[in-house]
């Protein structure tokens, strides 16, 4: 009997961030629905976050005897808005000897469902871009990834402009049990209608204070509304400006708003789904509610969020915190439940662009499949 095909995953998963995990986790299940069913192992996930997969095996010893490699979506190819130098270090240590190894193997890997750039730093730029050279097929989420990897020498008809992976989530790939908590956290704040509030940023950013300050001033002035106040990271002990951020809501609010701990990146969804709306300072909280149905207002610190709402045709709903002027969110969170953009409905455009990158997944096992 021929042995199962060992596909390698790897992503963002060296911490319990929200949108990293998920990602992985919708990858992994990508590869495990082929009909192939090949086993799906995951190389540097730290043992303590080992219990959020449900693949095959987890180790570098696994990745030593994989078949093919797949680096999964996420923002892990571009730089943040502040600790460049620090980054560049963390990521190349991170990301770059998991392609090395499967290359000394001359096996073959795909990037599939990034955001690239910018690189900045000489040493961040040689590495990336020799990584993404190497690749047997690349898909990136936005046009803008596209234009700095051709900046930097790619070859434009190697790069497939999709969209991010995490729009093909739909409420089935979230466990009955997530629905459960979900539900008993909305009903737990039965009001006309539930706003998420998810911010990340840290207090001495500029813009945020404008933010928590218009969001205690739309409080005060609306009693039809109630709050979940969540995080997505810190399982179990929810940590960072985050946590901060709830507190300090949860202080002046009161009875309006409910501290809601993160239990796991499902529940998360979960919560995102049901909820009216979610105002949030990170990428893929609004992606998911968005997915989901539910409407997402975005005050990051990152312009790469900023494209992601340019190509979903929402550019209104999101505002750099670095440009956000004081009673701006205000207004937007009045239009929010006035309901100026209730009749949303993602394009379907993005729907199938994300889904090309499953397709691409996909053709990469079929192709492991024949070389063997």
């Amino acid at each position: 009997m021929q042995s199962r095909h060992t596909i390698a995953v790897h992503g963002s998963y060296h911490t319990d961030n929200f949108g990293d995990v998920l990602l992985v986790s919708l990858y992994s299940r990508w590869i495990q629905q082929h009909s192939l069913n090949p086993r799906v192992v995951l190389p540097f996930v730290p043992r303590a976050l080992r219990s959020l997969y449900s693949v095959d095996a987890f180790g570098v010893g696994e990745l030593m005897r994989a078949h093919g490699l797949v680096y999964t979506g996420g923002g892990y190819f571009g730089e943040p808005s502040h600790g460049v130098a620090r980054w560049t270090v963390r990521n190349i240590m991170r990301h770059a000897p998991v392609g090395y190894c499967i290359r000394a193997r001359s096996r073959p890997y795909i990037i599939n469902g990034v955001g690239a750039g910018p690189l900045t730093m000489r040493a961040s730029r040689r590495t990336f871009v020799d990584l993404f050279q190497r690749a047997a097929a690349i898909t990136v989420r936005d046009n803008e990834s596209k234009e700095f990897l051709v900046s930097y020498g790619m070859d434009p008809e190697r790069i497939l402009v999709t969209a991010d992976a995490a729009f093909m989530l739909s409420r089935s790939d979230i466990p009955r049990e997530s629905w459960e908590y979900a539900s008993q956290r909305v009903s737990s704040a039965e009001s006309a209608a539930i706003l998420g509030v998810h911010l990340a940023a840290p207090t001495g950013v500029k813009g945020i204070q404008h933010v928590l300050s218009d969001l205690k001033r739309f409080a005060r002035g609306t009693n039809s509304v109630k709050y979940l106040l969540l995080c997505d990271s810190g399982i179990g002990t929810p940590r960072g400006w985050q946590a901060e951020n709830a507190k300090l809501l949860k202080a002046e609010l009161g009875a309006k708003a409910v501290l809601v701990p993160y239990v796991s990146p499902w529940h998360l969804a979960a919560i995102l789904g049901e909820v009216d709306a979610v105002v949030t300072t990170k990428l893929h909280v609004g992606i998911v509610a968005t997915a989901l149905g539910s409407l997402s207002l975005a005050f990051p610190q990152h312009a790469k969020t900023q494209r992601l709402y340019r190509q979903i045709d929402a550019p209104e709903r999101c505002t750099l915190l670095s440009e956000l002027e004081k009673g701006v969110a205000y207004r937007k969170l009045n239009q929010l439940i006035e309901g100026r953009w209730k009749g949303y409905r993602l394009p379907d455009h993005v729907l199938d662009a994300a889904g090309k990158n499953r397709d691409a997944v996909h053709r990469f096992v079929d192709s492991v499949t024949a070389a063997r």
